[in-house]
């Protein structure tokens, strides 16, 4: 259910985004983070992992991390760039691709740190800090900085080679466990105050 629940909020996320509802569709991939953070404890909780599971949410996260917010991010700050744009995200989208390939075929743990960190930043921590120039435009933190296509385009290209790159990332959950998290996502995610950028600012911050 939250897997499928996070797919749902991921594809919302492209829905609103074609509405230049840039806002909203920032909080739906947030929100698709923090479902794919909590289905793994949940099914374990409740002893229901399965192959089947592990292959479903496989597919959500390059649905939620390497599809969603490559089309958001497009749309958001580098549809004026046309192909060179689009390629660009392409270029992300491939990464997150070959992130979770490494992953599923077991070669994404760093051996001499006896599965502890991850080798690159996992998809949802990418997904998340591939979003931030828009999160920063929101909250009007040196918006008209981070509001240009360069900066959204280097940020593009860095969060990419951190996602392929042996770089070693945390992992707070047991080894074997299946799920690309980087760290427990299950924070509180309380408001912290009636604007939705703040939220999502906020949001971000504990999944990252």
């Amino acid at each position: 259910i939250f897997t499928i629940g996070a797919v749902c909020c991921g594809l919302t996320a492209i829905k609103l985004s074609l509405l230049h509802d840039y806002q909203r569709a920032l909080f739906c991939l947030v929100m698709a983070s923090i479902l794919d953070a909590l289905d793994g404890p949940v099914a374990r909780g409740l002893k229901g992992t399965s192959d089947f599971g592990h292959e479903l949410d496989s597919l959500a996260d390059f649905v939620n991390f390497g599809v969603s917010p490559t089309l958001v991010i497009y749309l958001w700050g580098l549809r004026d760039w046309s192909w060179l744009g689009w390629s660009l995200c392409l270029v992300f989208s491939s990464a997150v691709l070959v992130r979770l390939a490494r992953f599923n075929t077991g070669g994404d743990f760093n051996t001499a740190t006896t599965k502890k960190y991850f080798m690159g930043v996992p998809a949802p921590a990418c997904c998340c800090m591939l979003i931030m120039p828009m999160i920063f435009t929101f909250e009007g933190i040196n918006a008209e900085f981070f509001s240009k296509p360069e900066v959204t385009a280097v940020n593009l290209l860095l969060v990419s080679v951190l996602a392929v790159s042996p770089l070693p990332t945390f992992s707070s959950k047991p080894s074997g466990h299946h799920g690309d998290h980087a760290f427990a996502c299950a924070g509180p995610c309380v408001p912290v105050s009636h604007d939705m950028h703040c939220d999502v600012l906020f949001l971000c911050h504990e999944l990252s």
